[in-house]
């Protein structure tokens, strides 16, 4: 991260996951590059979405991170909800 981007709040979104080895859309991602990402986030960045939400109406958001998953795909829980649980991180998800 850099040092421009340490103090603003950013949503990281997620969408398209696919299986190890196999060709992936534009954008997709595996459950180990997902690993990779969460690893490479500050440790205190990454915060639980009911305290992003309770950060951000106090004004108090400063340089957090959280994750979201949109539109509610099935790859999505098969392939990035078991790294979550794994490694103890909640997430927002948007289902349409």
């Amino acid at each position: 991260m850099t040092q421009d981007l340490a103090h603003v709040p950013l949503g990281i979104m997620f969408h398209r996951f696919v299986s190890e080895g196999r060709s992936s859309q534009q954008g997709s991602l595996t459950a180990q590059g997902l690993r990779r990402i969460v690893a490479s986030l500050p440790s205190r960045a990454l915060i639980a979405p009911e305290e992003w939400i309770e950060r951000q109406t106090t004004g108090r958001l400063g340089g957090h991170r959280c994750l979201t998953f949109d539109d509610g795909l099935k790859r999505q829980v098969e392939f990035a909800l078991p790294v979550l649980i794994d490694l103890g991180i909640p997430a927002f998800w948007f289902i349409p």
